[in-house]
């Protein structure tokens, strides 16, 4: 992710790319504190935020509600003022639909006021921890700064080790493409009631070796090796031992009946890596190049129901961007 090295600008543009997760890694131990799991960056769909200093704070577009949230945590219990600045969000990802956005947005607007606010903003403005991220997984934070693949083997007590910080990032295959499908009035777990779905779910150790044996000798030599076979199998793999722990807490495997009849129809036709991001209603396939998937897209019409939204995207390798608007102008 780039930055300006301190260097001031009027207006601030930041882009930030959109996470898949393929599923968190069962807990191992009744003390464990952070889950773990993998996932991915995409470039579509993608968070587009515009920042300039005002007068008065206003914050327009998408999630602006959210925003005044976030902006009203980072300043809480602070001795002054946020300077007021005007912010504009000209795109975003769904909310609460697997993509990430709550992360994703958070993040963003911590960097936003990490560069307008000046030197000893850092003192205030501390870590995404302080704004209930990363709690169960770092993929999404850990990707909002890197892009690529992102593998997170979780943080256990002390008696078993510390992984906290030994997080592994991958990049890609640059031809490789993801196809995302979304049910438009579905929405993922989330809130109170996942909370209560996660208080819930026992402790599974032995799952949660296989699990990441799995990512390290199948998924991972996958990426290296260049094989979308390979990488794909794994995947699907993965999300079907990963999902079981969340049965009981949605439709099976999958959110919906509606979300698991487009698992299933990938799965049908002998997509890659078919898996469902998060808690939903998003299922995501993997394909091997652009022209491969738009063929793909070209003959199958039930992907156009008006139910239903689809993306393709590259996976996104650079993390969140910033820019100068004002002199790309110039």
């Amino acid at each position: 992710m780039s930055f300006f090295s301190g260097e001031h600008v009027e207006t601030l543009e930041l882009w930030a790319p959109s996470r898949l997760h393929f599923g968190l890694l069962p807990d191992g131990y009744p003390t464990t504190s952070r889950r773990g799991g993998v996932g991915v960056m995409i470039e579509n769909p993608h968070l587009n935020i515009i920042a300039s200093r005002g007068v008065n704070w206003k914050i327009t577009g998408p999630l602006s509600d959210r925003i005044q949230q976030t902006v009203a945590l980072l300043w809480d219990q602070t001795s002054r003022s946020a300077i007021p600045l005007r912010i504009h969000v000209k795109s975003a990802p769904p909310s609460h639909a697997g993509f990430g956005s709550g992360t994703q947005l958070s993040l963003a607007i911590l960097t936003i006021l990490r560069h307008f606010q000046q030197n000893d903003a850092d003192d205030d403005l501390q870590a995404p921890d302080r704004l209930g991220r990363g709690s169960r997984s770092k993929v999404g934070s850990i990707g909002f700064r890197r892009g690529g693949l992102i593998y997170d083997p979780g943080h256990s007590d002390d008696k078993h080790g510390s992984s906290d910080d030994q997080f592994m990032h991958f990049d890609m295959p640059r031809a490789w493409r993801w196809l995302t499908v979304t049910c438009r009035e579905d929405q993922g777990l989330a809130g109170e009631a996942e909370k209560n779905a996660f208080s819930k779910i026992l402790p599974e150790p032995a799952r949660r070796v296989q699990l990441t044996r799995l990512i390290e000798t199948e998924l991972l030599r996958g990426i290296a090796d260049n094989d979308i076979e390979r990488f794909g199998a794994a995947l699907t793999e993965y999300g079907n031992l990963s999902g079981t722990a969340f049965a009981p807490y949605q439709h099976g495997l999958y959110r919906s009946a509606a979300v698991a009849d487009i698992a299933n129809r990938l799965k049908g036709v002998g997509v890659h890596g078919v898996g469902q991001s998060s808690w939903g209603p998003t299922i995501f396939g993997l394909f091997p190049n652009q022209n491969n998937l738009e063929e793909f897209i070209a003959t199958n019409s039930w992907l156009k129901d008006r139910q239903l939204v689809y993306r393709m995207s590259p996976t996104n390798s650079t993390g969140a961007r910033l820019r100068d608007p004002e002199r790309l102008e110039n």
